[in-house]
């Protein structure tokens, strides 16, 4: 039996690196972290929003309806 990816949410949440001041290199760590950790099969469904309490909710929401 032939075991499908499931998703895994990893929502990074940054002003600055949702606006290109920088690289985001939390969400990339958590997923390197991830693989490490995470033998089944899997991929990352990755999100970076600003600091927004409407924005994060409807992100959360978004992926635990997907």
């Amino acid at each position: 039996m032939t075991l499908s990816a499931c998703p895994l949410g990893i929502v990074t949440i940054s002003d600055r690196a949702s606006s290109g001041v920088y690289v985001d290199r939390s969400g990339p760590a958590i997923e390197s972290v991830f693989q490490r950790w995470i033998e089944t099969p899997w991929r990352a469904e990755y999100r970076l929003v600003p600091d927004e309490q409407p924005l994060i909710e409807a992100t959360l929401r978004l992926l635990a309806d997907e």
